[in-house]
């Protein structure tokens, strides 16, 4: 399905044999001074993620630091929820906060063409960032996975339990199984759109899914993110999807065999050589602490990690995205060793 490409992302979904392609999940964001500028401009967030011109800086300035493989589309997962009508603030120390919202009706009562025009701002951004790339870099669209963007509508606030939105669905299994797989048929229109714009590749963030009890899981993951999968790939076949859960490693298996996804991201709270005998591709796993002070355990992590899959298809990343404190000098160390491992696409 997946042919070979120059671009070294795209290609290791192809299989050839290649070093690992390497970019963060959230390598676009605090840490770097650049950014802390650019947002000074742009007090509310979310108007912030609706600037065009402002996401595609956002986007572009780790890749003029670091010679990564992906930029990845600057935007938030809760955009969807505003274009759904809900009101989303972000608020200093205390994260998101949303309105009520009837998401009991959501399935009888949304406007898929008004949400996808709430949405043209991130669409534009994509495909600035498309025409601003060189030929060797792929340009990555996101989307939120259906339990966590639905925790964050009912919860809505950040919150360490999710004991609303579980009472909910354990109260009234049938509507919200409904409700998630309307958000996962919306969701998965937002994906083809942003294809449409330019994203060559797609990953879905599922953050909260560590929540779900082992009783729950197909329903509540396996079933939704099949939902977006199938939808991209009936229509873009080539396009990879692919996948992070934070806090499920101990699914990985299943992971695996039964979302139909691409490629899946593991956290550090997996052993990712459990699965490397699996033909999948992989991403992800290192700890992002080890970027935020110097250690020699950073350099360690990262060979442990190229020596498990230096065989296999795999893509180099952290586990759960760069934090705020990270120091770019090190993030700039972490790149100049992965990509000295390099070899060329064959």
């Amino acid at each position: 399905m997946f042919k070979p490409s120059r671009k070294p992302f795209l290609n290791v979904f192809s299989k050839s044999k290649q070093s690992p392609p390497i970019w963060f999940m959230r390598q676009a964001g605090r840490y770097l001074p650049e950014y802390r500028e650019l947002r000074k401009d742009f007090p509310d967030f979310i108007k912030f993620c609706l600037s065009p011109k402002a996401t595609l800086e956002a986007a572009l300035q780790p890749l003029r630091r670091f010679p990564l493989d992906v930029a990845i589309l600057f935007s938030d997962i809760l955009i969807l929820p505003f274009a759904l009508g809900q009101e989303v603030t972000f608020k200093e120390k205390t994260g998101p906060a949303l309105s009520p919202f009837a998401w009991k009706d959501l399935s009888n009562s949304y406007d898929l063409s008004q949400i996808l025009r709430n949405l043209e701002p991130v669409f534009e951004s994509l495909s600035l960032l498309k025409s601003s790339l060189p030929d060797t870099v792929t340009c990555l669209g996101f989307v939120g996975g259906p339990f966590t963007v639905a925790a964050y509508m009912i919860e809505n606030a950040l919150t360490r339990d999710l004991h609303t939105v579980k009472s909910i669905a354990f109260e009234d299994p049938v509507r919200f199984q409904r409700f998630l797989e309307t958000l996962a048929y919306i969701t998965a229109q937002y994906a083809l759109t942003q294809i449409e714009a330019g994203a060559e590749a797609l990953q879905i963030f599922d953050s909260w899914a560590g929540h779900i009890p082992e009783s729950r899981m197909k329903d509540w993951f396996y079933t939704p993110l099949k939902i977006i999968r199938d939808a991209i790939r009936e229509k873009y076949p080539a396009v990879p999807v692919l996948g992070y859960a934070r806090g499920i490693g101990a699914y990985g298996e299943d992971l695996i065999t039964k979302t139909g996804l691409d490629a899946f991201s593991f956290d550090q709270s997996f052993l990712l050589e459990k699965v490397s005998d699996f033909s999948a591709v992989f991403q992800g796993n290192l700890d992002p602490t080890l970027l935020i002070k110097p250690s020699h355990f950073l350099l360690k992590e990262a060979e442990r990690l190229l020596q498990t899959f230096e065989s296999k298809p795999y893509i180099f990343n952290v586990s759960q995205g760069l934090f705020p404190q990270t120091d770019p000098d090190l993030v700039s160390s972490l790149v100049g060793f992965v990509r000295s491992q390099r070899t060329e696409i064959v």
